[in-house]
């Protein structure tokens, strides 16, 4: 596994034009964004590259998202990597879950960009 780079972001989910924009959103504050589409393709990447912090959906054909929480924290170097949720799925259990499972953060879909940048600088902050 390389060193952790710590201007590198991974972002987690199916849906091609949230990625797009989350990428976008990532890039403007001056992260080198890495997107996947898949659990299976991030548990791929993480296994190759240690980046600075997770962006994870939890709906995923293949593997959830808090599946890919749980998987991140069993891996050694991987502790600690802050990984923020999102999903559409908006009731407290799921966001319970997330944050058991290892999530640092919560973001409930749709969500502004701005929102999502803030996240980001609170989960690079507490690192």
């Amino acid at each position: 596994m390389s060193a952790k780079d710590q201007n590198a972001v991974l972002i987690v989910d199916d849906d091609e034009e949230l990625r797009g924009l989350v990428a976008f959103s990532c890039r403007q504050m001056g992260f080198q964004a890495h997107t996947v589409e898949s659990a299976e393709q991030a548990r791929e990447w993480l296994g190759r590259n240690k980046p600075s912090l997770v962006i994870i959906d939890i709906m995923m054909p293949g593997g959830n998202g808090l599946e890919l929480c749980q998987w991140i924290r069993a891996q050694p170097g991987l502790e600690t990597l802050p990984i923020i949720v999102n999903s559409g799925l908006k009731d407290d259990e799921t966001v319970q879950d997330a944050l058991e499972l290892g999530a640092v953060d919560f973001l409930h879909k749709p969500f502004a960009m701005a929102a999502l940048q803030e996240k980001i600088k609170r989960a690079r902050i507490g690192q």
